[in-house]
C-alpha cells in the first residue's frame, strides 16, 4: 500500500509539474469545489498546491476538517491557520515540508488529529505544538527528524497516539516524552535508536503499545520499563540486543505480546521473564540462544505461544514448560536439538494435552 501511494505521488508530480497552484482566498472555492464559508469540511487532496497565502483560510470559523495531503507545500507561515478555531482534523500528509514556523499551530485549540507524515522535516521547534490542548493523534512518521528537544510535547495531555516511525532518531532522552500522561500508542520503529535513557518511559503509565523494532539497541537497562503497568505490546524485533538482564520486564504485568526476534541474544538468565504473568505470545526467533534453563519460563501462566525458531539450542531442560497450562504452540524448528533429539522434544510439555511441539515445520 505504501509503495502504491509513493508511485501515485511521483506520477502525479510529473503530470502537473508546470501547473503548481498558489492557493489563496480567491481560488480556494475553485480548488475545493465547495463554498468554504458554508462547509465544515474542505478537501484539497492532490491539487498540486505549492504555496498557501496566509489569509487563505481567514473567516472559516466553522471548519472542522481540512485535508491538504499529497501536495507540494514546502513551508507554512505562522498565521496560515490562525482563525480555524473549530478545526478538529488537519491533514498535511505527503507534502514537501521542510520548515514550519513555531507558532503555526498554536491557535488550533480544538485540533484533535494532526498528520505531518511523509514530509522532509528535519527538526521540530520545541514550541510548535504549544496550545494544542485537545490533540489526540500526532503523526510525524517518514520524516528526517534526528532529535527532539525536551518539553516539545509538554501540554499535550490528551495525546493518545504519537507516531515517529521511520525517522533518524538516535537516542530517547529522559525528557523527550515528558507530559504525555495519556499516551497509549508510541511508534519509534525504523529509526537509528542505539540508546534509551533509563527514565525515558517511566511516566507513560497509560501506554498500551510500544514499537521499537528495526533500530540499533544493544542493551536495555532493567529499570527502562518501570511504570509501564498498562503496556500490552512491546516490539523489539530486529535490534542488536545481546543479553537480557534479570527482571528487565518485571513491572510489565499487563504485557501480552513480546517480540525479541532477530536480535543477537545468546544467553537467557533464569529471571529474564520474571513478572510477565499476563504474557500470551513470546517470540525469540533468529537469535543465538543455546540452552533453556528450568526456571526460564516459570510464572508465565498465560503463555499460549512460545516461538524460538532458528536459534542454536542444544539443551532444553525437560521441566522448563511445567505449569504452563495455557501453552498451545512451542516452535523449535531450525535448532540443533530439533534434529538431534526430536523424540525428547515431543515430551517436554507432555503434562499439557493441548500443547504441540513443532520441531521440523514452522508454526
Amino acid at each position: 500500500m505504501i509503495v502504491f501511494i509513493k508511485i501515485f505521488l511521483i506520477l502525479n508530480q510529473l503530470k502537473n509539474f508546470n501547473a503548481q497552484i498558489h492557493l489563496n482566498k480567491t481560488n480556494l472555492a475553485i480548488e475545493c469545489n465547495c463554498d468554504p464559508f458554508k462547509s465544515n469540511s474542505i478537501d484539497l487532496f492532490s491539487k498540486n498546491i505549492a504555496i498557501i497565502d496566509e489569509a487563505t483560510f481567514n473567516g472559516l470559523i466553522s471548519l472542522l476538517y481540512l485535508n491538504i495531503s499529497f501536495n507540494q507545500i514546502s513551508t507554512l507561515k505562522a498565521t496560515t491557520f490562525d482563525q480555524l478555531n473549530s478545526l478538529r482534523v488537519l491533514d498535511l500528509y505527503s507534502n514537501q515540508l521542510t520548515k514550519i514556523e513555531p507558532a503555526t499551530f498554536n491557535s488550533l485549540k480544538s485540533l484533535q488529529f494532526l498528520y505531518l507524515s511523509d514530509n522532509k522535516i528535519t527538526a521540530i521547534d520545541p514550541i510548535i505544538f504549544k496550545g494544542l490542548a485537545s490533540l489526540q493523534t500526532l503523526w510525524l512518521s517518514s520524516n528526517l527528524i534526528k532529535t527532539i528537544e525536551a518539553a516539545t510535547f509538554d501540554g499535550l495531555t490528551f495525546l493518545q497516539v504519537l507516531d515517529l516511525f521511520d525517522n533518524q532518531i538516535t537516542k530517547i532522552d529522559a525528557t523527550m516524552l515528558n507530559g504525555l500522561n495519556s499516551l497509549q500508542y508510541l511508534y519509534l520503529s525504523d529509526n537509528r535508536i542505539a540508546a534509551i535513557d533509563r527514565a525515558a518511559f517511566n511516566k507513560l503509565t497509560s501506554l498500551r503499545r510500544l514499537e521499537l523494532y528495526n533500530n540499533e539497541i544493544t542493551a536495555i537497562d532493567p529499570v527502562t520499563f518501570i511504570g509501564l503497568s498498562s503496556l500490552q505490546v512491546l516490539d523489539l524485533y530486529n535490534n542488536q540486543i545481546t543479553k537480557l538482564k534479570p527482571a528487565t520486564f518485571k513491572s510489565l504485568n499487563s504485557l501480552q505480546f513480546l517480540y525479541l526476534d532477530n536480535n543477537k541474544i545468546a544467553e537467557l538468565d533464569p529471571d529474564s521473564f520474571t513478572g510477565l504473568t499476563s504474557l500470551q505470545y513470546l517470540y525469540l526467533n533468529n537469535n543465538k540462544i543455546n540452552s533453556i534453563h528450568e526456571e526460564l519460563f516459570k510464572g508465565l501462566i498465560n503463555l499460549f505461544k512460545l516461538s524460538m525458531e532458528s536459534n542454536k539450542i542444544i539443551s532444553f531442560n525437560e521441566n522448563a514448560l511445567n505449569g504452563l497450562t495455557e501453552l498451545n504452540h512451542v516452535c523449535l524448528n531450525d535448532n540443533p536439538i530439533s534434529e538431534l533429539f526430536p523424540t525428547f522434544l515431543n515430551g517436554i510439555c507432555s503434562t499439557n494435552p493441548n500443547c504441540r511441539i513443532y520441531v521440523s515445520t514452522k508454526c
